[in-house]
């Protein structure tokens, strides 16, 4: 695990590292590179190493600086931009899935080899989450090509999908997910188009005080408006 770099004052305030149960902290933070660099190794911040790695550099994202509230970001080209996670992520019960990143339609944020496991805007002003057990859509309005904190939080195999610090639908879905790639469904069926700078995963439901953090770091560190 590489040391997080926050500037201090946002330090001061929250390190996601301050909530338990982390799996996986995906930050243009910690990035090292320079304007534009294909980035091979995106490094997890949190206890657990599982690093997303590019081998192939014409399928690495860019490092792209200076782009939203001043912060940097990762661009995928929507093409064949994606991670391999050193190790499969497996959520069995509660958990929370929190990501900025710049909307569009059929976006693939996290996926698996098997095709079968991902995340993503299906259509206009809906969410979507697919594992082995079911394939749910919720109600999110949207604006396409708008960056967007987007939450999905299971508790007791009910989903509640929230933007912005807002909740815009709840469903049941159980099963297991898991995940192993990071901008792609898996098998090159879809990808990620666009920019994103930060995605935290836990394997228990963020609620109440911790999930008011979480939402309102996204927000003050990124400049995007909660509620």
């Amino acid at each position: 695990m590489l040391p997080v770099v926050l500037d201090d004052v946002q330090k001061r305030k929250f390190n996601p590292l301050d909530l338990i149960n982390s799996e996986l902290w995906l930050s243009a933070i910690n990035v090292v590179a320079d304007d534009a660099d294909p980035i091979q190794n995106w490094d997890d911040l949190s206890p657990n190493d599982n690093d997303g790695q590019q081998p192939t550099e014409a399928n690495r994202a860019l490092y792209k600086t200076g782009i939203l509230n001043g912060r940097s970001v990762m661009r995928f080209d929507g093409a064949n931009d994606s991670y391999n996670l050193s190790s499969t992520i497996s959520l069995t019960g509660d958990f929370t899935v929190i990501a900025l990143w710049e909307i569009v339609i059929e976006d693939i944020i996290l996926g698996h080899d098997d095709q079968g496991n991902y995340f993503n805007p299906f259509a206009a002003n809906k969410w979507n989450t697919k594992n082995a057990t079911a394939n749910v859509t919720y109600d999110m309005p949207f604006t396409a090509g708008a960056f967007a904190i987007v939450a999905t939080i299971r508790t007791s195999g009910t989903i509640t999908v929230r933007k912005d610090g807002v909740q815009t639908d709840s469903k049941a879905h159980a099963g297991t997910f898991t995940f192993n790639r990071v901008g792609e469904r898996g098998g090159g069926l879809a990808y990620l188009n666009g920019d994103m700078p930060e995605m935290i995963i836990y394997s228990d439901a963020k609620a109440g005080t911790d999930l008011a953090k979480l939402e309102n770091y996204f927000g003050s560190y990124y400049g995007i408006g909660l509620g």
